[in-house]
């Protein structure tokens, strides 16, 4: 078993379908928080920095880059460790 992180950062709203496309999800609650699915007058176009990580069998999985950069949003691989 494998566990993957990366984060992802971008101003427009959060694409939270890309969690289930991955198969990701927020890594601590700070990121969880960092998450904004609309814009208000509050966060307007505020960047948004979220660590997300994912379980899995591959051992070369990598993020859908491609599909996170359609969305706005830039994927920076940090890591995949072994468990």
């Amino acid at each position: 078993m494998y566990i993957t992180t990366f984060k992802v950062s971008g101003v427009f709203v959060f694409p939270l379908d890309m969690l289930r496309y991955d198969s990701c999800y927020p890594r601590a609650q700070e990121d969880v928080s960092n998450i904004k699915v609309e814009y208000t007058k509050e966060n307007g176009r505020q960047l948004q920095v979220v660590t997300l990580c994912r379980m899995h069998q591959e051992r070369d999985w990598k993020p859908t880059f491609g599909r996170w950069e359609s969305f706005g949003f830039k994927v920076e691989y940090t890591n995949t460790i072994k468990v």
